[in-house]
């Protein structure tokens, strides 16, 4: 599903290639500029944008399509007739591999033990009752154009319930699900910064006040014999600053836009000693 911002505020379909083809900046770019609270790296937007795209590979690539079935499974379980291919060979190269790529052009096509193991997984959580709960009356796949200050953003969200004022964004990890790991997940990859942006887009366009949704993160663990789950709500304190951070830094990059200069980030500090790490029957003391 793909929503859009028209000029008189209603919702209608976007074609999926437009989506992809589009130029409009996504949270994953600013993302690749946020440093410390206010601080941005403009050239890493920029590069994000406009870099050349990397390859993955085979086992990063094999890893993101093990994922994509999870997803498949729990959003569009309707897909997975259709859009899979599931290879039996041993190795993918050769006539016979070459010939099956050609008779399946257009599909996910997936190596027999990723796709056994990602539907093992997908086969024990999606009739969990935090699944069937927080994804019910859902629309998958959810892409949003609006702007921001004149600027076309774009964001893609993995499930929303407009009914039920949810957005939920689906991360598959080979690591734990513990707190502690999910934590740190949402830290590295920003995803506080980023749900903060879909709400804010979602809420626009659907004219509705944005305090109202709640937002999630469903972790699923790959791990056939043993997968779990942990649904992390974002709180609205992580939400607000994630979007104070988010618009920041858009603000910033289009300042470098505008004067056409996107220098190195830097900058100068100096380290201390903390209060918590002084001994207290001593004290330190730095120049």
């Amino acid at each position: 599903m793909i929503i859009h911002e028209s000029p008189a505020g209603t919702l209608e379909q976007i074609d999926w290639k437009q989506y992809k083809g589009s130029r409009a900046i996504n949270p994953s770019s600013l993302a690749a500029g946020l440093r410390d609270y206010l601080q941005v790296d403009v050239r890493a937007i920029y590069n994000a944008l406009h870099g050349t795209y990397t390859e993955p590979s085979a086992q990063a690539q094999d890893r993101m399509d093990r994922g994509s079935v999870v997803h498949m499974a729990l959003l569009q379980p309707e897909r997975l007739g259709t859009d899979i291919a599931v290879w039996d060979g041993k190795v993918r190269r050769g006539a016979e591999w070459n010939a099956f790529e050609h008779d399946n052009a257009g599909k996910l096509i997936m190596r027999k033990p990723d796709y056994a193991l990602a539907m093992s997984v997908a086969d024990e959580v999606r009739y969990h009752e935090i699944c069937v709960h927080h994804l019910r009356d859902s629309k998958a796949e959810v892409a949003m154009f609006t702007s921001e200050d004149g600027v076309d953003v774009r964001g893609q969200v993995d499930a929303v319930s407009i009914k039920r004022r949810v957005i939920v964004d689906i991360k598959t990890t080979d690591s734990g699900v513990s707190d502690r790991d999910c934590e740190s997940t949402i830290r590295r990859f920003h995803y506080r910064e980023k749900m903060a942006l879909y709400r804010r887009w979602i809420a626009r366009i659907t004219e509705t006040d944005p305090y109202s949704w709640k937002c999630f993160d469903l972790f699923i663990s790959m791990d056939a014999a043993s997968p779990a789950i942990n649904l992390v709500r974002i709180s609205e304190d992580a939400l607000q600053w994630g979007e104070a951070r988010m618009i920041n830094a858009l603000q910033c990059y289009q300042a470098a836009v505008a004067a056409n200069e996107f220098p190195i980030m830097a900058s100068e500090s100096c380290v201390s000693v903390a209060p918590w790490e002084m001994s207290e029957e001593s004290e330190v003391y730095v120049d």
